[in-house]
């Protein structure tokens, strides 16, 4: 067997081809170095920042090889000794990341911190810091102060802690959170929302890197792409499809508060998190005006407000529900129908998921036949009827309501320069244009 040399960190570094012998080489960490090294180079190091190393495994069936960051180093304090400081492996944290964090490290190490023995107490204990310790830092101080809270909190509930909540955040990999949390929100059909729960993962591990109780984030660089191809929903129910549905659903055993939030939201046109979300200070009955939250324009500082003309349909669900909640004696229009366990304790309105959860029970029953859509591609529907209709006048056939119009009651801004000129609020043109609307299922609500 022939010898192997190992080349000094401080002489000159070889040409990749004049190496083939050696297994370490001195070189400037970089990702096209790692992807067209030699199979017979098993370290790297980086001349840059001293005791900074990569080391690759064998190539697998699949032709990959495992790279992981180390930094090496002698402790300050007696006796003295020397660790190799196992950073994180690719593709969980990539070059630049790996090498921010050997410099942070290695300053550390300067200072007298023997940064193993740190990260082992940090691992052991009952202040260890697991993913679930880490979520209620971060949902505390980084989550409570959203819109909608609650969806954050429903989503860690669901897919994240009952699978990795337990998992110290030193042995969180992106392998594992693949397996045991992406994999089964796949498994079920639910490409939207791992890429939502990618995203808030990312966000949380941030965070835990930010406050210092993880050394880096496994998901950095981590796409929704990978996960979750976002295709947009086209379905655009029919108004005979809608006047099925309220044909049916009180008889396929639909709660009357569900189905008067569905009556809302199909005369409305406004978002279902709107609907759902409504205060009775913001219907005015008198004025026959609801001002509905326009979710996508509000921020955690100010809540922009819809102006929704309501017509005798909408004004009559409105009052169906006043009449079925009175009792309650609750300040919202849908209200919560018990008290949920909750880091939102100032939640009190019907759960967000609740409307979608009937439609399925219902059509999973197949008592009845109902048309396949969601809540939400009601708002297709009423903009691609209302730009189709047409009225007759003395000079021809044209448009009974503007594009502008329907985009108004939809709560969109206009869009390019019309947003910048046109400042009429379009708010007669949505009164007509809901109490036709309205008028096509007034003998079904």
């Amino acid at each position: 067997m022939g010898v192997q040399h190992r080349s000094s960190e401080n002489q000159i570094t070889p040409s990749l081809a004049a190496t083939a012998q050696t297994t370490t080489i001195t070189k400037k960490l970089t990702k096209h170095l790692l992807n067209k090294v030699s199979e017979e180079v098993t370290r790297i190091n980086d001349p840059e920042i001293p005791g900074f190393h990569v080391r690759l495994g064998r190539v697998n069936k699949h032709g990959v090889r495992s790279k992981a960051f180390y930094l090496y180093y002698r402790t300050k304090t007696k006796p003295v000794k020397s660790v190799n400081y196992r950073i994180g492996g690719m593709p969980e944290i990539d070059i630049e990341t790996a090498k921010s964090m050997a410099r942070e490290n290695l300053e550390k190490v300067r200072n007298g911190i023997d940064i193993q023995v740190e990260r082992e107490k940090l691992s052991s204990g009952s202040d260890a810091w697991t993913v679930g310790k880490l979520y209620s830092e971060f949902f505390r101080n980084k989550i409570l102060g959203r819109k909608r809270p609650e969806i954050v909190e429903a989503s860690f509930n669901k897919d994240i802690l009952p699978r990795v909540g337990h998992v110290l955040l030193t042995n969180i990999t992106r392998h594992q959170l693949h397996e045991d949390v992406f994999s089964p929100i796949l498994d079920r059909g639910a490409k939207s929302q791992a890429g939502k729960t990618l995203a808030l993962l990312k966000q949380m591990f941030s965070y835990g890197v930010a406050i210092g109780c993880m050394d880096f984030n496994p998901l950095e660089g981590a796409s929704k792409s990978t996960y979750a191809k976002y295709t947009p929903r086209r379905r655009t129910p029919s108004v005979d499809e809608l006047r099925t549905a309220l044909e049916v659903f009180l008889s396929a055993g639909m709660s009357i508060q569900n189905f008067n939030c569905f009556k809302v939201i199909l005369l409305s046109g406004v978002r279902s998190g709107a609907a759902i979300t409504a205060k009775w200070s913001d219907v005015d009955f008198e004025k026959r005006v609801w001002y509905a939250v326009n979710e996508k324009h509000s921020t955690r500082d100010e809540v922009v407000y819809q102006k929704v003309p309501m017509s005798d349909e909408l004004l009559k669900a409105f009052r169906d529900q006043e009449s079925h909640s009175a009792l309650l004696k609750s300040e919202f229009v849908f209200p919560a129908k018990r008290d949920s366990v909750s880091a939102v304790k100032s939640i009190s309105h019907m759960d967000t998921k609740t409307l979608n959860r009937s439609l399925n029970r219902i059509r999973k029953q197949g008592k009845v036949q109902v048309p396949e859509f969601q809540p939400h591609d009601i708002r297709r529907s009423i903009r691609s009827h209302l730009i189709s209709v047409k009225s007759d006048s003395s000079s021809g056939r044209y448009n009974a309501f503007s594009p502008a119009c329907a985009e108004k009651i939809l709560g969109h801004s206009l869009s390019g320069m019309e947003r910048v000129y046109d400042q009429h609020d379009y708010f007669d043109e949505m009164k007509e244009a809901l109490s036709y609307w309205g008028s096509l299922f007034s003998d079904l609500v």
